[in-house]
């Protein structure tokens, strides 16, 4: 399962990648599966930073910055063992959103 939540500015484009995965589908590593420069063919693409973090429940996230020619890529991903998992959340998420 994919959901992004993307924001647009004028010179920045920030995007929450949410990716349920199973070990044996998948790399077990977020850094594996984060955009990086070759992702844009033909542009001039730099990475400006990247982490890798985990969860007090274990659950491993990871994050780079990208910028090109005019624009500017967050890329934000975390790996849940499950699908439930994930939807739980997301609906934590989303009741955080809906309270505010």
């Amino acid at each position: 399962m994919r959901a992004f939540l993307c924001g647009v500015g004028a010179s920045a484009v920030l995007c929450l990648t949410l990716l349920a995965a199973c070990a044996s589908e998948m790399p077990r590593e977020p850094q594996e599966l984060l955009l990086a420069p070759e992702d844009f063919p033909g542009a001039a693409v730099s990475v400006l930073a990247t982490s890798e973090h985990q969860s007090p429940d274990g659950v491993p996230s990871a994050q780079v910055e990208l910028q090109g020619s005019g624009f500017r890529v967050l890329h934000s991903l975390v790996l849940f063992e499950t699908r439930e998992a994930a939807l739980s959340a997301l609906d934590g998420i989303r009741a955080d959103l809906v309270s505010r």
